[in-house]
């Protein structure tokens, strides 16, 4: 289950994580180790992310999800950044940037 907060009307929710997700999730922490962050802010490079407090910010987050999406050759056309997130992990991009 994932702990989503401040969801669509201020609710929390917990909803069931497909199993090809928490495999994407656990292939990316395998790369930084960050044993809080499981998004880490990469100011100090991908090499230092282990060392990180804070976590990646939204920009980061946009930053990082248009660039896999550009690597991939997808297309936004309209749908959510989920849509295009789901397609990433689907097909298992790598999104270690």
């Amino acid at each position: 289950m994932s702990d989503i907060r401040d969801a669509k009307g201020n609710k929390d929710r917990l909803v069931p994580l497909p199993i090809a997700t928490l495999t994407c999730l656990r292939r990316f922490w395998q790369v930084h180790r960050n044993p809080v962050l499981l998004f880490p802010n990469r100011h100090g490079g991908l090499k230092s992310a282990h060392l990180s407090t804070t976590p990646l910010d939204r920009g980061g987050v946009q930053a990082t999800l248009r660039q896999v999406a550009q690597d991939c050759g997808l297309k936004k056309n309209g749908s959510s950044d989920f849509g295009v997130i789901n397609k990433i992990v689907k097909k298992q991009y790598d999104i270690t940037y």
